[in-house]
């Protein structure tokens, strides 16, 4: 029964040390500096130095070796040593662990557990180098055993006590979950001072290590996602912003222009502007995506402002088909604006804006369409935001932008197609979810 004892926990210790092997070489290369996982590296380790004492002890008591030999003892010691070296890693993850979710709180339940740990560990290692403690086939539970492993206790205790005293601050499954990977070695700690060759500790403390590794990964996936997510949000911001100071020029410039011709038409310039201004406030105050009626609702403002600088040289039609959908705010106006101004407003008798909306079976589709002077697509770089010098003053605005918003937001797409001479169309299609 003995030698069957042995070669299961050999075999399992085998087993073990390679999973942690593999979970500490990918922590390595994946090294990112962050003290949690430099702590959480840290008991990787520690746990493969105990699982691989381990199965050392096991095969030197399989090949009869003298527990009085120097390789006996020394890994013996090992044994000690990383044992507690994993429960005061565990202290120090839990405190790291509590340490992201609020303030950071204070080192003294790391120092008392290397204050428990230290003199333990120097008194597990004495008894086995003097030869005083290497009856490792007892099965007795004499007074030196039982303070060997209340120490152990002791400071797993603290790792217990500091999960229950910030549970307030941690999510209530994450909790559960540490303390249930600290109190499965235990049992099969206090079963391994009954019978020193039952095969569980090792297995467990790689099992718990195991679960704690799935755990970091899941968490810092999440992590990630919502750090991806706050930067596509700020990126959007900066599109946004981007986009309002040229459309703040141009209707100030046809304010402006309009003074010289008719103070009456300024000033229902001023109260389209203001409506304008008021809607779009709105829209931007609201995060996220907008109705298309609302999108509609501002481009309207915006065209009946270029309507009053244009006349009757440009013309506005809609073709709506009754949809509802979302999209990014302030999509449809820069790509107006750019059928206006550089379409219809360099062609001597003017032209027409045709903007379409449409729901087919696998997304919706907004065209906007002007018969103006169109352009070279292939030479221009219509999706940088560095365009060629020399084409500055003519640059197609925002399409980089609204192109990037749609992709970020809302998994939508951008065409632009157009022939010199015979006018733009650009496509706008967003999935349905």
């Amino acid at each position: 029964m003995e030698n069957t004892y042995l070669y299961i926990g050999e075999s399992l210790d085998i087993m073990a040390l390679l999973i942690l092997m593999i979970i500490f070489v990918g922590h390595v290369y994946g090294y990112s500096g962050s003290p949690l996982l430099r702590v959480y590296t840290g008991l990787t380790l520690a746990s493969a130095v105990y699982v691989g004492a381990g199965c050392m002890l096991y095969h030197l008591l399989r090949l009869g070796v003298d527990n009085s030999s120097p390789l006996f003892r020394f890994t013996v010691c090992m044994i000690s040593t990383s044992y507690y070296t994993i429960l005061v890693m565990y202290v120090r993850y839990i405190m790291e662990y509590i340490s992201n979710h609020r303030t950071p709180i204070s080192r003294r339940p790391f120092y008392l557990s290397l204050a428990i740990a230290i003199p333990a560990g120097i008194f597990w290692i004495s008894m086995y180098l003097s030869g005083r403690f290497l009856a490792v086939s007892t099965l007795n539970l004499d007074g030196i055993r039982v303070l060997s492993f209340t120490s152990g206790y002791a400071v797993s205790a603290i790792s217990v006590y500091l999960l229950i005293r910030y549970r307030r601050d941690l999510p209530v499954k994450n909790t559960l979950l540490l303390l249930c990977l600290l109190l499965f070695p235990l049992p099969a700690s206090l079963l391994r001072a009954l019978n020193p060759h039952l095969p569980y500790l090792q297995m467990l403390v790689t099992f718990s290590a195991l679960i704690l590794n799935n755990y970091i990964n899941r968490d810092l996936y999440y992590r990630l996602q919502e750090q991806e997510k706050r930067l596509q949000e700020a990126r959007v911001q900066l599109m946004i912003s981007q986009i309002q100071p040229h459309f703040m020029f141009n209707v100030l410039n046809t304010i402006y222009s309009l003074c010289d011709v008719s103070v009456s038409r300024a000033q229902h310039a001023i109260d389209e502007f203001s409506q304008y201004l008021r809607v779009n406030l709105e829209v931007l105050d609201a995060p996220g995506l907008v109705p298309i009626d609302r999108e509609l609702e501002c481009l309207e403002h915006y065209l009946i402002l270029e309507k009053m600088r244009y006349g009757e040289d440009l013309k506005i039609m809609y073709d709506i088909s009754p949809c509802h959908f979302f999209l990014p705010p302030l999509t449809l106006q820069p790509i107006v604006e750019n059928a206006v101004r550089h379409g219809i407003g360099k062609k001597p008798e003017g032209g027409t804006v045709t903007i379409r909306v449409r729901e087919h079976p696998s997304d919706y589709r907004i065209t906007i369409r002007d018969d103006g002077v169109g352009f070279d697509v292939n030479a221009k770089n219509l999706f940088t935001e560095e365009p060629d010098p020399d084409i500055q003053s003519r640059r197609h605005i925002g399409l980089p932008n609204t192109r990037e918003r749609l992709r970020l937001l809302c998994q939508g797409d951008l065409k632009v197609r157009s022939r010199p001479g015979k006018g733009t169309k650009v496509t706008i299609s967003i999935p349905k979810s």
